[in-house]
């Protein structure tokens, strides 16, 4: 920088501050300045300024699966602000393991991230407790706490899922399944527990429904599938907790002979990618997650930036996004068609 400062004419405390974007500099003088820093390819010393500040500008972000396409518009929206700011993303991932999720946060704290951004399905407020108490600040996804150094987003199930039963009321369903995620995923019991509340609020419009619990997968969609075709009486709609176990669930009934939406109505969670790309595309309850990523980091910039380290909750609103796995219900019995 005092090579940078001698060709641009300005002071060395000036060219740090165009550098590091502390303070106001007149754009004239910003300018040599970055001529100057052309001219000699100049690039800062990170490691440099973190021993000087104490910072290592960096942040950990923690998901629960890379390969799973409910994360990536989180990252991109976290990785997009964080660089605006000058700061770089230590991405790791679970893989739903706890014994991996402490060791990743154990490596966190060994390289003195300046906060943890931690989107995972599953919770564990111990290793955010943790975190905080090392001096971290913590920003959580939808694990429903706040305390000093830890914010939180909550996703508000409750608005997507009343528009998706009200569409189904709408389309003549009285016989409406869910199909649940694990309990121990926060996540997965918190989008229950709003289908659970909305459909006790219209007890007197539908039956009682049917929740069956399987995995976040394609997989569990099938399986899901395989139980409900079991039963007595077939539900005529499902609502599942997420896109991926409704594309499993459309694809083990059709291979039963069934059709979507005809036979079944089937409405997904999230809106992930591949939601349009199957036939027919996939209603889903909306969940937006690149918002979520670009409020992640507003929520940590705050931490970083300001004085105040006690934490706040942001709430963002589910919503319905219907496509063509939804319709009215035939008088057809489902029983009298599967293979």
């Amino acid at each position: 920088m005092k090579d940078v400062a001698e060709i641009a004419g300005v002071s060395y405390t000036t060219v740090s501050h165009v550098v590091n974007k502390s303070r106001f500099v007149e754009e004239w003088t910003k300018k040599r300045v970055l001529a100057a820093i052309k001219e000699l390819d100049y690039h800062p010393n990170i490691l440099a300024r973190g021993f000087k500040t104490g910072k290592s500008y960096t942040i950990g972000l923690i998901v629960s699966d890379i390969t799973n396409p409910f994360f990536p518009e989180i990252i991109r929206g976290v990785e997009a602000e964080a660089f605006s700011s000058n700061y770089d993303i230590f991405l790791s991932s679970t893989n739903y393991d706890h014994k991996k999720t402490s060791m990743l946060v154990n490596r966190l704290i060994e390289k003195k991230v300046d906060g943890a951004i931690v989107a995972t399905l599953e919770a564990d407020y111990s290793l955010s407790s943790y975190l905080a108490s090392k001096k971290i600040p913590v920003v959580l996804l939808d694990w429903g706490i706040t305390d000093y150094l830890i914010s939180n987003i909550k996703e508000n199930y409750t608005t997507g899922m009343e528009q998706a039963i009200n569409h189904l009321m709408e389309l003549g369903h009285k016989n409406i399944a869910f199909v649940a995620g694990p309990e121990n995923f926060k996540t997965a019991t918190n989008r229950k527990e709003s289908f659970i509340s909305v459909s006790n609020r219209y007890m007197d419009k539908i039956n009682k429904p049917i929740i069956i619990e399987e995995s976040l997968r394609i997989s569990g969609g099938e399986a899901a599938a395989d139980k409900m075709l079991g039963l007595p009486s077939i539900p005529t709609a499902v609502i599942t907790s997420s896109d991926l176990v409704a594309i499993g669930f459309i694809r083990r009934i059709k291979e039963k002979g069934l059709n979507v939406p005809s036979d079944i109505s089937v409405i997904g969670f999230n809106d992930i990618f591949l939601a349009t790309f199957i036939e027919p595309p996939l209603t889903t309850i909306g969940v937006p997650r690149y918002q979520i990523g670009q409020l992640a980091w507003k929520l940590m910039n705050n931490f970083i930036k300001s004085k105040n380290k006690k934490g706040k909750e942001e709430v963002i609103d589910t919503t319905l996004v219907i496509r063509g796995t939804t319709g009215k219900v035939l008088n057809i019995s489902h029983k009298n068609k599967i293979n």
